[in-house]
């Protein structure tokens, strides 16, 4: 896939952060942190406005303001809280993006298999997190949040099945990191008892990857005309 040159600069500063963060310069990252989704948005300036391009905003700016709540989450869970329900209302964004797309009207057995696998993941994961974790007063949120997620993983897959090409392929491989770096996150912050390694670096690591899949992969249907 042909990147405009903006999304070379994107990935360096994406790199810079995800450094700091293996190094466990947790402080300069933190400052840093607000700027990623604006820094990766600012493509869109120099972007020929298109149909569902106000939902790409939507979705960032949902994403950025759940990225500024979760640097707060150690102060008070009322930030983890904020920051959950900015990033399912991302996810809807997103899902509701991929919808106007490409039609989802005629779905494969590989979509069918698709949205299996999602539910089975769903179910697996959430008995595993409730199983191990210390989930006092999210069950509720959480559950609600990975129902979500996981519909966003199918939609991506939808448009991929349905007419697979370098955008849609983006797209579907940005919603399986965005997955893996959730369920990182609930792992990390949940699981504690397990007493496994801090996952922060690859949390950040598939989570700005995801970010900047979907982002690219849309752009990229876009300039190919497939809207």
């Amino acid at each position: 896939m042909k990147h405009l040159p903006w999304s070379y600069f994107t990935a360096v500063f994406f790199g810079v952060y995800v450094f700091l963060v293996f190094l466990g310069e947790h402080d300069a990252a933190w400052f840093l942190k607000p700027l990623l989704i604006p820094f990766l948005a600012t493509k869109l300036i120099f972007t020929p406005y298109f149909s569902n391009k106000k939902w790409l905003i939507f979705a960032l700016t949902f994403s950025w303001i759940g990225d500024v709540m979760l640097m707060f989450q150690n102060i008070d869970s009322f930030y983890f809280i904020v920051g959950l329900f900015s990033f399912l209302l991302a996810h809807m964004f997103y899902i509701y993006l991929f919808s106007k797309l490409k039609s989802f009207s005629k779905m494969s057995i590989k979509s069918w298999s698709l949205l299996a696998f999602s539910l089975i993941y769903l179910v697996c994961f959430l008995v595993f997190l409730f199983s191990n974790g210390d989930m006092e007063g999210m069950y509720f949120p959480v559950s609600i949040y990975a129902v979500v997620l996981s519909v966003m993983l199918w939609a991506a897959g939808c448009l991929f099945f349905v007419k697979p090409h370098s955008g849609y392929d983006w797209i579907l491989i940005g919603a399986l990191s965005f997955v893996a770096s959730d369920s990182l996150l609930a792992i990390n912050k949940f699981c504690s008892s397990l007493e496994i390694q801090d996952l922060s670096f690859y949390v950040t690591a598939s989570y700005l990857f995801a970010q900047f899949a979907i982002f690219n992969g849309v752009i990229h249907v876009h300039r190919h005309k497939f809207l």
